[in-house]
């Protein structure tokens, strides 16, 4: 689904798809990438394994250096506010804007599904992104939850808009994030907090000092998945 012009949300298989990317037009990716455990009920993960991504035809659509992933764990209460002000700057990037960028680089979330600023990471560390205006497809697993969460957060900040707006207008666009994005009390809370910390969460990011109301959000956490 087109939400703005230039950006999208999709499935990762749809993503994945050559015949996809050439048809909408796409120049850069944002993947949010599951992981799952080695052994049923296990605590060690693992990578899902995607070599579609590195297909010559997809990259030669969507270089490696436009391609963003974000290495996310299927777990409830997944904390995607550290890296939003990074994957926002990323879509700022490719969609023709000035931002800072990316370092790359990527670790695994903590058992508790926490995500930092080091996950995020290009296909390609050694090469520069474009700055041609192009455009811009966050996905994940199913398409519901993590992509929207970004897009939204995105929306939010690039327009200024509270949270209630930008809700309604991806809802508008897409009827199955309606019902999806109902149950997702999580990623909800977490964008209104975005909208607290007027879209960067830090007090200091150099030293990861959390502004008031983030912090609030992380005491209420733990206390969640005690």
């Amino acid at each position: 689904s087109e939400i703005t012009p230039g950006l999208f949300i999709a499935r990762a298989w749809d993503a994945k798809a050559a015949r996809f990317l050439r048809e909408y037009g796409i120049t850069s990716i944002v993947s949010l990438e599951g992981k799952v455990p080695l052994v049923n009920g296990g605590d060690d993960f693992e990578m899902l394994p995607h070599p579609e991504w590195d297909y010559p035809e997809n990259r030669e659509l969507v270089p490696g250096d436009r391609h963003l992933f974000v290495h996310v764990s299927r777990y409830r209460y997944i904390n995607v506010l550290p890296i939003l002000s990074g994957v926002c700057d990323f879509i700022d990037k490719q969609l023709g804007c000035d931002s800072p960028s990316l370092s790359a680089g990527a670790s695994a979330p903590d058992e508790e599904g926490q995500l930092d600023d080091d996950q995020v990471s290009v296909a390609s560390a050694d090469s520069d992104a474009s700055t041609e205006p192009g455009k811009v497809v966050v996905s994940c697993r199913f398409g519901f939850y993590q992509s929207p969460t970004i897009v939204r957060a995105y929306l939010m900040r690039i327009y200024r808009k509270p949270f209630d707006q930008v809700l309604y207008l991806v809802r508008h666009r897409r009827l199955e994030t309606y019902i999806e994005l109902s149950s997702a009390v999580e990623f909800i809370n977490q964008l209104q907090v975005w909208d607290e910390c007027e879209y960067q969460v830090w007090e200091e990011a150099k030293n990861k000092i959390p502004k008031k109301a983030y912090q609030k959000y992380l005491d209420g956490r733990a206390w969640r998945i005690a």
